[in-house]
């Protein structure tokens, strides 16, 4: 399987830490390259700040502070609904 690139560090991104898919399934803006919803590491040096506008909405992540990312409560029902959908589809589509 052939995996997009993340349009910020250039490596690829699987489908359960993809802000693209994450953006459609929440119906919120959708990116137009893939991107990590998670920021990404390599033996512990940061390759890539992922998506924080959206990763924020996440259990136990971050707040990102950016003021261009103001976080909305009102967000964080569907974008919470749409990563669990994301993990479940990319749990199929990785087991296959």
């Amino acid at each position: 399987m052939s995996l997009p690139i993340c349009d910020h560090c250039g490596h690829p991104v699987t489908p359960d830490n993809n802000a693209q898919i994450l953006s459609v399934l929440a119906h919120i803006t959708p990116l137009e390259q893939a991107r990590h919803l998670q920021p990404m590491e390599d033996e512990g040096v940061p390759i890539c700040p992922g998506s924080p506008s959206r990763f924020q909405y996440l259990d136990g992540s971050a707040r990102d502070e950016r003021p261009s990312a103001k976080y909305l409560p009102a967000l964080e029902a569907p974008i919470r609904a749409a990563y669990e959908e994301m993990r479940r589809q990319a749990d199929l589509i990785l087991s296959t």
